[in-house]
């Protein structure tokens, strides 16, 4: 009985997700709710949603927790509003780890760790995809001793990220090793 349940639950949610997909391709481009909306979609709605990347990244570059802190929740709030749009998955990486930074600030590593495999859920994005995320959380916990975490961040953001010539493999073989890898390229 319970294989069946989970069966069924595992088929409801594939479906679910393919429904999102496919309702987000049938979206009208003048909609504020479509993968890359014209400009006459960018409502000031969607207009503030990535202005919120934009001061979220300000807050981490001032290295201003309580900022980041603030910023990151309601970026991560907006997002969820547009599931179907191109900047969700920099919303959900980008918010998570500005969480995990502000939790850092305060020694809380458990909870930055926590934030940093919710960052690994991100569907990707244009960005992610081809340039790939910023290291700075994952450096961080490597220092703070993390390597669990930032091992299996590093699985995870393979979902998204194609284009690393190798790196994510060669960052997880130097974890495994007790290295700490060189995350440089990544640190901006």
């Amino acid at each position: 009985m319970r294989v069946v349940l989970l069966c069924c639950f595992l088929a409801a949610s594939i479906c679910a997700h393919a429904d999102d997909r496919s309702a987000c391709r049938k979206r009208d481009a003048s909609s504020e709710q479509s993968w890359n909306p014209s400009s006459a979609g960018v409502t000031p709605r969607l207009r503030q949603f990535y202005e919120l990347g934009h001061r979220l990244e300000a807050a981490e570059n001032a290295n201003d927790p309580g900022k980041m802190e603030t910023l990151a929740r309601e970026y991560l709030s907006a997002a969820e509003e547009f599931r179907c749009n191109w900047n969700y998955g920099n919303a959900i990486h980008d918010g998570n780890s500005a969480l995990g930074l502000a939790a850092l600030a305060k020694r809380d590593k458990a909870s930055a760790a926590k934030y940093l495999l919710e960052a690994a859920k991100s569907p990707g994005s244009p960005q992610l995809d081809s340039f790939g995320p910023t290291m700075i959380l994952a450096d961080k916990l490597v220092a703070a001793g993390e390597r669990e975490a930032v091992i299996n961040y590093l699985q995870g953001i393979r979902s998204f990220w194609r284009m690393d010539d190798g790196e994510i493999d060669k960052w997880i073989g130097q974890l495994r090793a007790g290295k700490n890898p060189d995350f440089r390229m990544q640190l901006r």
